[in-house]
Parts: C-alpha cells; sequence; structure tokens
C-alpha cells in the first residue's frame, strides 16, 4: 500500500477543482471487455525504491482502482489527496493518482518524488518528456490540453492504441468522469506530451495483446517488435532488428504466414504470434 503521508513539496500550487477533469470533450469509453487485469485476492508485489515496474504492472495496478475514488469524502477529497496532502484539501487529484501508483511500486522517484500540479510535470521531468507518439508506451503517464490553453490540465496512464493509425489510445485516469478512476478513450490531438519515466521491460516474449502492423508516419515500437524481429530471423526470415514495425518487417511476417498456412495479411496478432513462438 502507498507510504504513510509525507508532506508534498513546499509552495506547490494546489490544484484547484474545476470542470477541466470532469468534463473535457470525450468519446464513448471503449466497450468492457471482461479481461481481468489483476486477481483482487493475489497479493501484489510492492517492488523496492531502486526498482521500477513494467508498464504492465502499472496499468494492472490502476485497472483494480477504477470506479468510485476509494475513501470518497466528497468531490476531490478521498483517499489519494488525504494521503498527498495528509488533510481534506479538495484538488484536482488525476496527477495525484498517478503518484499513488507510482508509489505503491515504490517508484515516485522516477517522477522526482511527488508532484500534484500537472503544468509543473514537464520540468520536473526534464530529459523524460516527449511528444513523439512513435515512443509512447503502456504505462507511461500522458498529459492533455483540452482547452488548448498552451499548457496540460490532466494526466492519466497510456494503455493501448485504438486505431492503426494512431489517433486514438485508451488511458486510465483519476479524477474523471464523475469523480473516479475510469478507462477513457482519448484523442492523440489533445496530448500536451508525456513522460518516459524509465519503466522496467515486459517480458517480450508473452503476446501482450496488441495487433502488430505497419503503420506508416508512425511506426510500432518496442521490445515485443524487437522479439517478433528475433523470431522471425529464427524461422529463416531474417530482417534488421531494430525494434520497428516497418515495411520490411511486415514483408517478412507475410511470408512467414504463407509458409505456417495462416492468413498472410502481414499482422501479427495472437495466432501469428504463437507460431513465431514454436
Amino acid at each position: 500500500m502507498p507510504d504513510a503521508f509525507t508532506s508534498p513539496p513546499p509552495g506547490e500550487p494546489i490544484p484547484a477543482p474545476g470542470p477541466s477533469d470532469a468534463a473535457a470533450p470525450r468519446l464513448p469509453d471503449p466497450p468492457d471487455d471482461g479481461r481481468i487485469y489483476v486477481d483482487p485476492a493475489a497479493p501484489i508485489t510492492v517492488h523496492s525504491a531502486a526498482a521500477a515496474p513494467t508498464g504492465e504492472q502499472l496499468v494492472a495496478y490502476a485497472m483494480t482502482l477504477r470506479g468510485t475514488a476509494r475513501g470518497r469524502v466528497r468531490e476531490n477529497v478521498n483517499d489519494f489527496t488525504q494521503w498527498y496532502y495528509g488533510d481534506n484539501t479538495a484538488a484536482s487529484w488525476c496527477l495525484i493518482f498517478v503518484c499513488w501508483c507510482f508509489n505503491h511500486f515504490g517508484a515516485l522517484h522516477l517522477l522526482g518524488g511527488k508532484i500534484a500540479y500537472v503544468p509543473s510535470l514537464k520540468g520536473r521531468v526534464g530529459s523524460k518528456w516527449h511528444t513523439d507518439r512513435k515512443l509512447i508506451a503502456r504505462g507511461d503517464p500522458v498529459t492533455f490540453d483540452f482547452n488548448r490553453s498552451g499548457e496540460p490540465e490532466h494526466v492519466g496512464f497510456f494503455v493501448k492504441w485504438l486505431d492503426s493509425g494512431h489517433t486514438t489510445f485508451e488511458s486510465i485516469e483519476g479524477n474523471t468522469g464523475n469523480d473516479q478512476v475510469a478507462t477513457r478513450t482519448r484523442y492523440w490531438s489533445d496530448v500536451y506530451g508525456f513522460v518516459k519515466p524509465g519503466l522496467a521491460a515486459s517480458d517480450p516474449s508473452r503476446y501482450p495483446g496488441v495487433i502488430y502492423r505497419y503503420v506508416a508516419g508512425a511506426m510500432m515500437h518496442d521490445a515485443h517488435v524487437k522479439w517478433i524481429q528475433q523470431r522471425l530471423g529464427a524461422h529463416k526470415h531474417p530482417v534488421t532488428v531494430d525494434s520497428y514495425y516497418g515495411p520490411a518487417t511486415a514483408a517478412a511476417v507475410t511470408a512467414f504466414q504463407k509458409g505456417a498456412h495462416l492468413s498472410a495479411d502481414g499482422e501479427v496478432g495472437p495466432k501469428t504470434w504463437a507460431a513465431l513462438a514454436d
């Protein structure tokens, strides 16, 4: 569980409760797909301060907190805000929720410590701040400027892309909807920037539940693509192992699929993944 209360940074602005988090423009929520992200009865390992969680672990833990804010006293006052402020201070708590999840794994140091004011996040994380969508990955904190004010007013965890063009994605956020933790469908056009905090690599040999395909101008790029490329080489369809799912990788996948009597579409879903793993 999160640590006992420690004082927030001196002089940090209290993020005022307001309509921006609750009433931001939005698409409908993704349908509940019945996935179980974490067994609530299973113990969750809390990492040491020297460790870093994987993006899968951060998202899985955040998913267990979905619903009305835990310990809710009134709007913008709950267990998350009381952990941060140590009293009944009412505050916008989307970034506090992100800090809570990092703290659960003993990894607040990856964000430079506690922080609640979203516009301060970019300056806090320095070189960990990014805007290139090709780099974003599961578990990265992503910020939004819905109001086009030139600074962010909301933040959540990136979960996955929802379209091949990388224009919409799923996130898991605190202080969203009716004062709760929820999954949301978001437009990339609303993104201000995101943080790559230095998360641990997930096991690239496990199918991540994402269909890998070539997307011109926004190539999919992560450790799972590297694994695909390595397995293509093992099956005598070698490509450059650079972790980018480009046209050469798609062509090699198509050739592999033909030889494996699979649908030759150049995309790696569960069946092609299983065949590559053999």
